[in-house]
């Protein structure tokens, strides 16, 4: 985007180097960093393409403390671009789809990553987490706790002891039946 017009769209798939089912989840707020999930036969995981000189890189796993012999299939990026909240159905959690949160060491790696608990996690799904701007809100999709029908979209807040709150339904119309 140029002032207020939008460039023709390209495609990059040569550029990040992904053939077959790929799709981005996620873009750095400088807009330098784009994660992607590309699904394998078997599972999916999450992969990161930098924007340097006018193209993306080829794509790179994030590492085994994110992506496992599990699926993982949605990730969000906070602002700083040091914390990586994302989905993965690995054995242990709530349910059959958690959200955990991992964050960059100094060494440039993603840490351990943690399920984010029964608060917001429940024996259901819950997918695509998005954390705001200012790192205090995640919005995520929910089977669980009460929903209208389906999946709805819920956001919890961080609290000051640095633990999640109940979520929230956004409600209609936001959420419908449907």
């Amino acid at each position: 985007r140029t002032e207020n017009v939008w460039s023709r769209p390209r495609v990059i798939n040569s550029e990040i180097g992904m053939v077959g089912e790929t799709y981005p989840v996620s873009l750095s707020y400088d807009g330098l960093e784009l994660y992607l999930v590309h699904q394998f036969y078997s599972h999916s995981d999450v992969f990161v393409s930098r924007f340097e000189g006018g193209t993306w890189s080829k794509a790179e796993a994030l590492g085994p403390n994110v992506n496992g012999r599990t699926s993982e299939d949605h990730a969000s990026i906070s602002r700083d671009g040091q914390t990586l909240y994302f989905t993965s159905d690995s054995r242990g959690g709530e349910g059959s789809f958690d959200i955990y949160v991992s964050r960059l060491d100094a060494k440039g790696e993603w840490g351990a990553a943690s399920n984010l608990g029964s608060v917001v996690n429940t024996p259901f799904e819950e997918h695509t987490p998005f954390i705001s701007s200012n790192d205090s809100i995640l919005f995520f999709s929910s089977q669980g706790h009460a929903t209208i029908g389906g999946l709805d979209i819920f956001y919890s807040e961080l609290g000051e002891n640095g633990e999640w709150k109940k979520p929230i339904n956004l409600g209609y119309p936001v959420n419908t039946t449907g």
